[in-house]
């Protein structure tokens, strides 16, 4: 359990790229300051087990959902969802991401594809179906997990750090 100096109680928050790792931990913190949490992974299995190993820790109402974060249907079931089950969003957090290690003249197009749109169509695509029921409601906030690869170069990422620099400058898009 973490020293927690914030409440998110009585808050609904969805985190993409969930089921291990950084978004799980993400996850974890939300419950722990108070919000229900929705986490999203591709892979079922391991999501539901972080859904189920989180309400157990902290209490609070999780879900686990299946989702493909650069599919718009996958997206717009989601966020069905998370309505039917809470009745709002309040928090968004696109941490979902991936990257193939391969120079540049080794990255196949479809590699490409894969990181771009795992990266930063997402980041877009969750953003957009998300952030119509937040304008509405006239509240949300949506955190971006961009990486300092947005900034320096790195070796045998030649999608990931280009794919996260748009992240950035998205965010600052959608803020305005």
């Amino acid at each position: 359990m973490i020293n927690v100096n914030f409440d998110l109680s009585g808050k609904a928050t969805i985190v993409t790229g969930a089921g291990r790792g950084i978004g799980r931990t993400i996850a974890e913190g939300l419950a722990q300051a108070g919000a229900d949490v929705v986490l999203t992974a591709r892979t079922e299995a391991e999501v539901l087990k972080a859904a189920n190993e989180i309400h157990h820790a902290t209490g609070r109402r999780t879900l686990g959902i299946t989702c493909d974060v650069t599919d718009k249907n996958s997206i717009d079931s989601v966020v069905r969802q998370v309505l039917e089950k809470f009745g709002r969003i309040d928090i968004l957090v696109n941490n979902a991401g991936t990257t193939v290690r391969h120079t540049a003249f080794e990255l196949s197009e479809e590699d490409w594809d894969f990181v771009v749109d795992t990266n930063f169509k997402s980041v877009f695509l969750m953003s957009q179906a998300v952030g119509k029921h937040m304008v509405e409601r006239q509240s949300g906030r949506i955190v971006n997990i961009a990486s300092v690869a947005s900034e320096l170069t790195l070796s045998f990422t030649s999608a990931y750090g280009p794919s996260k620099a748009t992240v950035v400058q998205l965010t600052r898009q959608l803020a305005n």
